[in-house]
């Protein structure tokens, strides 16, 4: 459970954003700086500390589900930086939390004409369009926000979310993902193994699951925290469990806990 005051990772991911933005030692705002938003690099102006804090406090009513004091809050950080569409974007979430639905639309399409390539903007409008039941325009908009910044591992997982049962489709996206970004992803290497096996593609489930248990499960372990975070039992009997169907399971290929 969360202590009261603390963030949420996507509240901290957001926080870091408007953070960037910041300038040093609380002096005047800079004309403009860069920084980055998922895996897109954006340009913006510095904004004020009040600024700051003012984001920090909507984004915890947000996840208090205290929604029209979190739209109240990012409307004013947003009059003292005026073009972020990230901020854009958690008015536009917030006002579809309300049942705004109008509301949220005209938001977002306000602002993705004058930031056409905003992964944050495409991002929203492909959750808004789901909410809505517009599943063909929600997937759209989000191969939109993969186009625009193909290293979010965000953008990338929204659009396996919605692709349904498609799993070679979704199993192709996501391999891609991982051809052009760095580092581990997590919830990238979970989606993989889930379409792999809905696929029953031998080789993508069983490097996924030892990837799971060699680069999460084990840090896990070591740090004395549960055993089944983050490994799954599922991606434990994957790799745990004896099996003669060789298209179903591959040879065990790590040792069991």
């Amino acid at each position: 459970m969360r202590q009261r005051g603390s963030l949420s990772p996507r509240a901290l991911a957001g926080a870091l954003v408007i953070a960037s933005l910041i300038s040093a030692c609380g002096g005047p705002p800079q004309r403009s700086i860069m920084r980055r938003v998922g895996g897109q690099s954006v340009v913006g102006p510095a904004v004020s500390p009040h600024a700051y804090q003012q984001y920090i406090q909507a984004e915890n009513a947000y996840e208090r589900g205290e929604f029209r004091e979190a739209l109240q809050g990012f409307i004013e950080t947003q009059s003292h930086t005026p073009e972020d569409p990230y901020l854009v974007s958690r008015i536009a979430s917030t006002q579809s939390a309300l049942g705004r639905m109008d509301d949220a639309a005209n938001t977002l399409e306000g602002a993705l004409q004058r930031y056409p390539r905003s992964e944050a903007l495409w991002s929203e409008r492909a959750r808004l369009c789901r909410a809505q039941g517009r599943l063909e325009d929600a997937l759209a908009s989000a191969r939109r926000a993969v186009e625009y910044a193909p290293l979010s591992a965000r953008a990338a997982l929204l659009v396996d979310s919605l692709l349904g049962d498609n799993h070679a489709e979704g199993l192709r996206r996501l391999t891609d993902f991982l051809q052009r970004s760095e580092g581990s992803h997590l919830w990238i290497w979970r989606r993989i193994f889930a379409r792999a096996v809905a696929a029953r593609n031998r080789h993508w489930a069983s490097q996924a699951a030892t990837t799971l248990w060699q680069d999460f499960a084990g840090a896990t372990r070591n740090a004395g925290l549960r055993p089944s975070e983050p490994l799954t039992t599922a991606e434990e009997d994957w790799l745990c469990t004896a099996s003669n169907d060789e298209e179903q399971y591959p040879p065990q290929s790590v040792p069991c806990p």
